[in-house]
């Protein structure tokens, strides 16, 4: 249990993502401007062509400055708000396997 860190998601998506942040901040010691660098990332793939829940031409896709962001219902089922890694959290994660 120590090892896991949850989005909030009974939070409104904003204050779930900011948290998630947070924590993520806090369970890998970081700095604030350092990204973390997940051992292993899994992404899938939407019929829309969303992955992370980062809908094709959604303001997610644009934020730059966080690790976590939210996005609106996207197109496809579950029509909720959705918290998601920003590219460049998952860049991160790229980052890693190149200097590996």
């Amino acid at each position: 249990p120590e090892a896991i860190v949850r989005v909030r998601g009974e939070l409104a998506p904003e204050e779930a993502a900011a948290r998630y942040a947070d924590d993520l901040r806090a369970a890998f010691a970081l700095l604030p401007d350092a990204l973390p660098r997940f051992d292993l990332v899994v992404l899938g793939l939407g019929a829309d062509g969303h992955t992370a829940s980062l809908f094709p031409a959604g303001a997610a896709l644009a934020e730059r400055r966080a690790w976590v962001t939210w996005s609106p219902p996207g197109g496809l089922p579950p029509p909720v708000p959705r918290v998601t890694f920003t590219l460049g959290t998952i860049g991160a994660h790229w980052a890693n396997l190149a200097a590996a």
